[in-house]
């Protein structure tokens, strides 16, 4: 089984994809507790279309999920934001 977080990324002149991300993972949603899942994206300055970007988070186990994600410009535009879990 695998899990991962999708996630489609419009750029525009000053957005950008996240240059990296924390993913951390509660059971309760009061304390993120463990390693986080850490992620970090090649940037991508020639296409200016969106993408879909996924994270594995490698079999991680949490009723809450804490997304932390760094800038790489100044704006960062995020849709369609999924978690899929299966086999």
């Amino acid at each position: 089984m695998h899990r991962q977080l999708l996630g489609t990324v419009c750029l525009r002149t000053s957005t950008r994809v996240f240059v990296h991300a924390k993913v951390f993972f509660s059971i309760g949603g009061q304390h993120f507790t463990g390693e986080p899942v850490q992620f970090s994206y090649m940037p991508d300055t020639v296409m200016e279309n969106a993408r879909d970007v996924t994270i594995k988070l490698h079999h991680r186990v949490g009723r809450y999920v804490q997304i932390h994600l760094y800038f790489a410009l100044r704006w960062i535009m995020l849709s369609e934001i999924s978690f899929n879990s299966g086999k």
